[in-house]
């Protein structure tokens, strides 16, 4: 395996577990702040359905809220979902309007390269996509868990398209789960969608491109530490590829 695969620092690994959410924990406690408008943390939390310890996180900035709170958030303080998040409205588009039973998943603005690789400039949220609870709820999906990227690349021809708007569960791994299908993976600063299979004889993942032009990696369980996983392509928005539901 090459030198370049073993660099990893000690930040890239913390960050891992919280792909994508450092880029907006302190914006939205600024923007949460000016919501309260002095209200009392309890009085608000309340409102909210929610404890006051949690109410202190998101204000000091530790965490950040699934988007059914912050739908219960923008409820109470009379304030627009893009605007809490740190976004001005002409920037985010939201698809419809708040609604009991529709919750939203976040798209970001980085691309997962369905080819050599696409490295990670910025993780902000370019779109807010509205979903049924009830159609996540049939599908074993949580939308706590789920945020959409785009792909960019040939390489998972004919299965992923270059612009194919994924959908991604995000997931915790240890080099003792065994992961299969699509996923994305990040490898030294690079985002890649590819297809998992462990190799019980070699133990290891296969990284494997659909697109038979391109050549097939192969990584060891004991550099497993190397590879960040992002999480599996469980949907894509508008078509109907081969080897993943469609969605209705």
């Amino acid at each position: 395996m090459p030198d370049s695969y073993k660099k990893r620092t000690l930040e890239e690994k913390n960050e891992g577990k919280r792909f994508f959410r450092s880029d907006i924990k302190n914006r939205f406690a600024q923007r949460l702040e000016e919501a309260m408008a002095g209200e009392a943390n309890l009085s608000f939390a309340q409102k909210c359905g929610i404890s006051e310890a949690t109410i202190r996180k998101y204000k000091k900035g530790e965490t950040t809220p699934n988007l059914e709170i912050l739908e219960s958030i923008a409820k109470v303080s009379g304030k627009a979902i893009q605007w809490l998040i740190g976004v001005e409205s002409e920037t985010v588009k939201v698809k419809t309007p708040i609604s009991e039973n529709i919750t939203y998943i976040e798209k970001f603005n980085v691309i997962a390269s369905a080819g050599g690789g696409a490295y990670i400039d910025t993780e902000v949220v370019a779109e807010l996509y509205p979903f049924s609870l009830e159609f996540l709820k049939r599908h074993r999906l949580s939308h706590a868990d789920l945020c959409i990227i785009e792909a960019r690349g040939d390489s998972m021809e004919p299965t992923l398209s270059s612009g194919d708007d994924l959908i991604i569960e995000r997931k915790e791994f240890t080099a003792h789960k065994v992961l299969q299908g699509i996923h994305v993976i990040s490898i030294d600063g690079e985002l890649k969608v590819k297809r998992l299979e462990f190799d019980l004889v070699k133990d290891g993942y296969s990284i494997i491109s659909d697109n038979h032009l391109y050549q097939e990696d192969f990584i060891e369980r004991k550099d497993l530490n190397c590879m960040r996983i992002i999480g599996e392509v469980v949907m894509i928005l508008g078509k109907p590829p081969k080897g993943l539901p469609e969605l209705h």
